[in-house]
């Protein structure tokens, strides 16, 4: 006569892979999620524009400075602004006083380019900034 084993043992051999394989599918899904979520912070960030730029001599008659790309990344005018002054009084030009190359159609500042400011009074000896984005990319002061 076959021997028979009580009710519960049964149950018991049945469940436990079923059971032991939803827990590790557990586990693995944890891990995978606190992975995907730890390695977000090392995806770099964008990086910052680098752009050499040139300062030339502000001509006398209409006051416009001229800037050279002496090389690096390519900017668009949407995203750059200058900005003259000295002390408490700084003015900040954007892409409606640029024009590249004698050209106003023109709106990528690439190198080997050069950039007319039109600033439209007297800069001689005041201080420029070229601002790219938040990133400053050139600062001097303008020949007098």
């Amino acid at each position: 006569m076959p021997q028979t084993l009580p009710r519960n043992s049964l149950d018991n051999r049945a469940i436990s892979p079923v059971v032991g394989e939803m827990l590790m599918l557990t586990v693995v899904l944890i891990l995978v999620a606190l992975f995907a979520a730890s390695s977000s912070s090392f995806i770099p960030s964008d990086r910052e524009p680098s752009v050499n730029i040139l300062v030339g001599d502000v001509d006398p008659s209409n006051h416009d400075v001229t800037l050279w790309h002496k090389g690096g990344d390519v900017v668009s005018l949407s995203n750059m602004k200058v900005i003259i002054g000295n002390g408490n009084e700084r003015n900040t030009f954007t892409e409606d006083n640029f024009v590249i190359n004698g050209d106003d159609e023109l709106k990528n500042f690439k190198p080997g380019d050069y950039m007319t400011v039109h600033a439209g009074y007297d800069i001689r000896g005041e201080d420029i900034t070229v601002v790219v984005g938040s990133t400053v990319v050139m600062y001097g002061r303008i020949r007098e």
